[in-house]
């Protein structure tokens, strides 16, 4: 349903981009678009992922937005379907939104109150899970310290594999759009463990909750996703570094 929402507010701002004679438009720009017009003055960050679904849709399944890829410009979007074609789409998909729209008056007052309500309540969801990271029980050597050789091959292997995981964590959207303070949280956390087995002596308790525990919830919430692939990653490299079978 959330993504209905996002779906019209793209294509209100084609509409306003063809009056201006503008025809084509980026996906940076849609989210920017949606962020200043329709929330509060700190965007919404879930945004970013709903309006790249909402982009998928349209130019693909919906047939409503050309998609123009450029490898060195970036992907493009223009307007392919008639107001009049996108209403009646929008009417068989979800038939409360001609009912919304009358009762707007044709304008768009009552898009901007749903995308706030669905921000203000995912904020809300936020808020009531980003305390659920999961704990590690607490062994009696969990505070022990691991010393890492700098020419150890193993280790390097799984600081190398850990470094790049994590990257790819800090810039994924995806991520960032559905759990951005868990995001933050472990990619800070994983960044600050790693620098430690970087410099030779990490706790296995960091290890253990940082890297095993931290890719154990990504896996639980993302699946087989490319973000829950990620996650298999820190689980297995962190493992690694605790010189347990993986």
């Amino acid at each position: 349903m959330e993504t209905y929402y996002f779906e019209i507010a793209i294509f209100e701002y084609c509409g306003l981009l063809q009056g201006n004679g503008i025809v084509a438009f980026t996906a940076e720009e849609a989210v920017q678009y949606v962020d200043q017009t329709y929330f509060s003055d700190v965007a919404f960050e879930r945004s970013v992922g709903l309006v790249q679904q909402a982009l998928v849709s349209l130019s693909s399944v919906g047939e409503v937005l050309h998609h123009m890829p450029d490898r060195y410009a970036g992907d493009y979007y223009s307007r392919a379907l008639s107001s009049e074609g996108f209403a009646k789409r929008l009417s068989a998909a979800c038939p409360p939104f001609s009912t919304y729209q009358r009762m707007g008056g044709g304008g768009t007052s009552w898009l901007r109150r749903a995308l706030r309500t669905i921000e203000l309540e995912v904020e809300a969801e936020t808020k009531a899970t980003v305390q659920a990271l999961p704990q590690l029980a607490v062994d009696s050597d969990v505070w022990d310290p691991i010393r890492f050789e700098p020419n150890d091959r193993n280790s390097s292997e799984a600081i190398a594999e850990l470094d790049t995981a994590i990257r790819q964590l800090a810039a994924d959207n995806g991520f960032s759009a559905t759990y951005p303070q868990e995001r933050d949280a472990i990619v800070s956390h994983a960044t600050a463990t790693l620098d430690s087995v970087k410099s030779g002596v990490a706790s296995r308790s960091s290890i253990k909750q940082n890297f095993v525990a931290a890719g154990k919830w990504i896996v639980e919430k993302f699946g087989g996703s490319a973000i829950g692939a990620i996650g298999s990653e820190l689980i297995k490299w962190g493992m690694r570094l605790l010189g347990l079978p993986i």
